[in-house]
């Protein structure tokens, strides 16, 4: 299983005001302390999308090291390609998660890439509808 945040830049401001309480204004470039803050929150955010379908899977895992990664899409899809791979049998599930500090507000892209064999876990442990 593979998960991704994906956020625009110019949400820096509002993002690390929500996670830390004080606003990082975003420069030309992002720096250390704004590359450690994001990967933090995408770490807490993507444990949270991934644990619902693995507890309801029985299976664990440990995850790899966060992974930052800055870009246009093509800069992304090619690195997200290095991570998948070539497996064809993928499901993706989406979110979107607003983050929302006095005034401002963020959307954050968030993807959860699953191999076919847990997707039909998943399905298989759906509750009859009307339950």
């Amino acid at each position: 299983m593979t998960a991704v945040m994906l956020f625009n830049p110019a949400d820096m401001e509002c993002l690390t005001k929500g996670f830390t309480g004080h606003s990082f204004p975003h420069g030309a470039r992002t720096t250390q302390a704004e590359e450690v803050m994001l990967t933090e929150l995408g770490n807490i955010v993507l444990n949270a999308l991934i644990n619902a379908p693995l507890n309801d899977v029985k299976k664990s895992i440990i995850p790899a090291a966060p992974l930052y990664i800055e870009g246009n899409f093509q800069r992304l899809n090619t690195e997200l390609q290095k991570i998948v791979g070539s497996e064809k049998d993928l499901r993706i599930i989406s979110a979107a998660l607003s983050v929302q500090c006095d005034s401002c507000v963020s959307r954050t892209e968030i993807f959860a890439i699953l191999p076919e064999e847990m997707a039909l876990a998943l399905e298989r442990m759906k509750p009859p509808s009307g339950k």
